[in-house]
């Protein structure tokens, strides 16, 4: 637990650290949800500690996001695991039952305070996702899921992102909802791989 450090602001510090004092050169970062959020935090804080980043439907525009708040009323019932995989199917009618299985233990067993800063608002103070995009220079990838399926950005969301980001590329499925890699894993692999693989090559020959 780290008590009252579950602000957006605050997941990126520990991976920096990660990344100068562990890896110790650029690395390739896939982020889904928080993650992506994260990924795109330490992006444009580290940019020299990142070769290119993924950002899985992340939301980057949380108080506009409903996903999150149904997330937090879920947890707060105090549900079983299974009774909470009940409930996650309610509002994520896409993903895998599997998914669903993992997602329900996460939700079920974290911290009640991670739910806590982001049903009263606290995960997004001192966020500023428009200022962050501005200031990453290293290649991303932006993935969005379909908004009738349950994705964290918006259509217009998205495309400001993209516009934001001086070395993006937007991609937008609109079979699968906010977890992408699990509803066509395959697909998924193949799409990081090849943006990544385009990476590489860029670089070996500068």
């Amino acid at each position: 637990r780290t008590p009252n450090r579950y602000r957006f602001i605050d997941y990126p510090i520990e991976i920096v650290e990660f990344l100068r004092n562990v890896i110790g050169e650029p690395a390739f970062l896939v982020g889904h949800s928080l993650g992506a959020v994260t990924a795109a935090g330490v992006s444009a804080v580290t940019p020299d500690q990142v070769a290119a980043a993924v950002l899985e439907d992340p939301p980057l525009y949380v108080e506009q996001t409903s996903q999150f708040q149904a997330t937090y009323d879920i947890r707060m019932k105090n549900l079983s695991v299974s009774e909470t995989a009940i409930e996650l199917r309610k509002i994520d009618t896409s993903s895998s039952n599997e998914s669903i299985a993992k997602r329900a233990v996460s939700v079920a067993k974290v911290d009640p305070e991670v739910w806590a800063f982001q049903g009263d608002g606290q995960l997004a103070e001192s966020w500023d996702p428009d200022a962050v995009l501005s200031e990453i220079k290293t290649p991303m990838l932006l993935m969005q899921a379909s908004p009738d399926m349950g994705a964290e950005l918006s259509d217009s969301e998205a495309t400001k992102a993209d516009d934001l980001l001086i070395n993006g590329r937007y991609v937008k499925w609109d079979d699968v909802g906010h977890g992408m890699h699990d509803a066509q894993p395959e697909r998924f692999v193949e799409l990081v791989n090849t943006f990544l693989t385009q990476i590489l090559r860029k670089q070996a020959k500068t």
